[in-house]
């Protein structure tokens, strides 16, 4: 069934002065709560671009998002600048109620900003495709490097408290890997966690995960508990805007640096989840979105005044969207970085059109192995 749309941070034209709208805990049937992103996306080619240019785009992909989310589920939404703001205020407090030298542990790259140089140390990691951490850009360092980094920064600097900050807890798979390091590197030292989004419950349990492996509580702005998961729905979701338009999507662990491949999430890209789409709708879901995509690419070049070309993705620090299937992959060549962005995606557009059948076969096949794992998990 759905829900009322939830109130936007949206009656402002400036996206990054809206105000932060979501509740303290949502407790609500499948929260489907979108995360938006796009000002801070398209800001990393442009940096010149308004909250008030990128609210249309922003507010049209919320209303897709809603749209096509899985049956049942509650919608709600909110714009990452406010969310970040709230996570710096708690960063603020905690330092001011502390005695000891605390650093802060930065994933998420929108949090910080108000923070001096050595008050923070950034981790440039991303989640890849098998679950596993990768740098998140060419330029940064391995993962291991930069972990070693962290400890010396702060055997330096005679820290005493370290605070992880990242804008979601989703479902721990990122900061299981980051404590298990600080833990090994710096035995002495029992670090914090604090958050925008913690996830707690159902199959997601980040917030849980935490506290049972670890011994640690999760600060954070705001906590949604997650419905029990059937083959239609994980029980909650967390969709962003960037990874459901060409810049995002899920980062392939197996590409090589120097060529960063990405899945959005959505047809023929990938096949998206049961969280993102009702499983009936993914079709017309992501025909929405790739037109969506094209729609951002005309805004981006109406201001460049020349076209955006895959090596631009790369400059910006977004991988080149590839397809995620197989079978797709002598269909769809893989773009060379001269092309233009819009031409390529025309290319992509076709291939949709032109595997329909192909692409209700591998949303079967998806559709198998999600039912399989929610057996095994009953089991």
């Amino acid at each position: 069934m759905k829900q009322e749309l939830s109130p936007q941070q949206g009656s402002q034209a400036e996206l990054n002065k809206s105000a932060y709208a979501l509740p303290r805990l949502i407790d609500t049937p499948y929260p489907h709560v979108a995360s938006g992103d796009l000002l801070e996306i398209l800001r990393k080619i442009d940096p010149t671009i308004s909250g008030k240019e990128v609210y249309p785009f922003q507010q049209k992909m919320f209303s897709l998002q809603q749209t096509y989310m899985p049956e049942g589920a509650t919608f709600y939404s909110y714009t990452t600048g406010p969310l970040a703001e709230k996570v710096e205020a708690g960063m603020g407090k905690y330092k001011a109620g502390s005695e000891r030298k605390v650093m802060f542990v930065i994933i998420d790259r929108s949090i910080g900003v108000n923070f001096a140089a050595d008050e923070i140390f950034r981790l440039q990691i991303s989640r890849g495709n098998n679950n596993d951490i990768i740098p998140r850009s060419i330029e940064a360092p391995s993962v291991d490097e930069q972990m070693d980094n962290l400890a010396k920064w702060a055997t330096e600097n005679d820290v005493q408290d370290i605070q992880i900050v990242d804008d979601i807890l989703a479902f721990g798979q990122t900061l299981v890997p980051v404590i298990e390091g600080i833990k090994q590197q710096l035995p002495h030292i029992q670090p914090g966690i604090q958050v925008g989004l913690a996830a707690s419950g159902g199959e997601w349990r980040g917030y849980e995960v935490m506290q049972e492996k670890f011994g640690i509580t999760p600060e954070y702005v705001t906590r949604i508990n997650a419905s029990g998961a059937n083959s239609r729905s994980l029980g909650m979701s967390i969709p962003t805007s960037k990874g459901m338009t060409i810049f995002g999507g899920y980062r392939d662990s197996t590409a090589t640096a120097d060529r960063p491949i990405s899945f959005p999430h959505m047809l023929p890209f990938a096949v998206p989840r049961p969280a993102f789409f009702d499983i009936d709708k993914r079709i017309d879901a992501s025909e929405k979105l790739l037109d969506f995509s094209q729609s951002l690419i005309a805004f981006i070049e109406s201001r460049r005044n020349s076209p955006l070309l895959i090596a631009d993705l790369l400059s910006f620090g977004f991988g080149i969207p590839y397809t995620r299937i197989e079978s797709l992959r002598e269909t769809l060549p893989f773009p060379e970085i001269s092309m233009s962005t819009r031409e390529y995606l025309l290319q992509v557009q076709g291939v949709f059109s032109a595997q329909q059948e192909l692409l209700y076969e591998e949303m079967k096949k998806a559709n198998e192995i999600e039912i399989n794992k929610l057996e095994k998990a009953k089991t």
